[in-house]
């Protein structure tokens, strides 16, 4: 067997496919945005397909952002964090639980980070009647260095900085 090395002018390493990461970032964002308009058409039947619909949203949700993640990290590590060229400010990050009240910005690199190292992920949630739909912001709990961390995500906040900035770039 022969090792293929690719000439000079093929990128090598890990080359994520742009239309698979925008076509995912479409599905994140219309899964929040949508979200609340499906639980208005459930119903209180015992068989509720919008309702059946929506048991996968969490599963998906959790893929599109793993997977969104782990790209974005390894396009700005390939690119010598690129990103730091950028005001990607998509949510809040309280380094220490507890010292809540010291916050900073958290930007798409350090979002990407949290999604991927979480241990906990809550949703916020929102009733209309009885039906719970979801805002597009969610909460990331995990520890670094002894410290616990939160992170709060706009889901919105990371679609728009993540397509500004890599997903238009590669």
């Amino acid at each position: 067997m022969t090792e293929h090395i690719p000439d000079e002018f093929t990128r090598s390493g890990h080359l994520p496919n742009t239309g698979v990461l925008v076509l995912d970032l479409h599905r994140l964002l219309t899964m929040f945005l949508s979200s609340k308009k499906l639980a208005e058409m459930r119903t209180e039947e015992a068989h509720d397909p919008i309702g059946w619909l929506q048991q996968y949203e969490e599963d998906e949700l959790h893929r599109i952002l793993l997977s969104t993640a782990i790209a974005a990290r390894a396009i700005d590590d390939r690119d010598h964090k690129f990103l730091d060229k950028y005001e990607t400010n998509c949510g809040q990050l309280i380094s220490d639980t507890n010292h809540p009240e010291v916050d900073q910005p958290l930007n798409l690199r350090e979002a990407c980070n949290k999604i991927i190292h979480a241990k906990v992920i809550h949703g916020d949630l929102d009733e209309v009647d009885w039906k719970k739909y979801s805002n597009p912001i969610l909460y990331f709990y995990g520890n670094y260095n002894g410290k616990d961390w939160k992170a709060t995500l706009n889901v919105v906040e990371y679609v728009v900085k993540y397509v500004e900035t890599i997903g238009m770039s590669i």
